[in-house]
């Protein structure tokens, strides 16, 4: 194990055995944002991602985790985030999902995606995807999020005119 896996290991199991050290990644304002919102969240403990045998060489953590993606999304030249999290609101209701937070002036605005795969990832701005609807190659025009089952697919969640789309890019 290399030493940039094997630090972020080590970050990711140093809080209460969860991943929440990358809750220091996030900025203040989304965690106030998600600690209004939700009674509880966390980011989904998916560090083991790291170790997988099958990605060793391929996962470059400079812009994001398994469990955490931050880049620009929409093409404004701001930085937004996406986060894997479990949470629960305050009337009760439990669930996991991709949440993406994109910079709105002093503020951001939140979507939630739908929960998909073990972890998300970054797909940067000029990547050639293929979209297995479409049977066809394009190209992205910002960066995006990919939600991925390890060996068995990947869903790209893509933001253009005001909405993320769901792409099928992995089979």
């Amino acid at each position: 194990m290399n030493t940039t896996y094997s630090l972020i290991a080590i970050l990711l199991f140093c809080v209460n055995g969860q991943a929440q050290v990358n809750r220091v990644a996030l900025p203040g304002l989304i965690i106030a944002i998600l600690d209004t919102q939700y009674a509880s969240w966390s980011l989904v403990d998916n560090s083991w991602v790291l170790n997988e045998p099958v990605l060793k060489g391929y996962l470059d953590t400079s812009k994001c985790y398994p469990n955490l993606v931050w880049g620009d999304f929409d093409g404004d030249s701001l930085q937004d985030y996406a986060a894997l999290t479990n949470w629960k609101t305050h009337s009760g209701v439990e669930g996991r999902s991709v949440l993406a937070f994109l910079r709105r002036g002093n503020t951001y605005e939140q979507h939630m995606l739908r929960p998909c795969g073990e972890y998300i990832w970054l797909l940067p701005k000029g990547s050639s995807c293929y979209d297995y609807d479409k049977e066809d190659y394009f190209q992205l025009k910002h960066d995006a999020i990919t939600c991925v089952i390890i060996e068995k697919a990947a869903i790209g969640f893509i933001f253009e005119d005001g909405s993320f789309s769901e792409i099928i890019i992995a089979d």
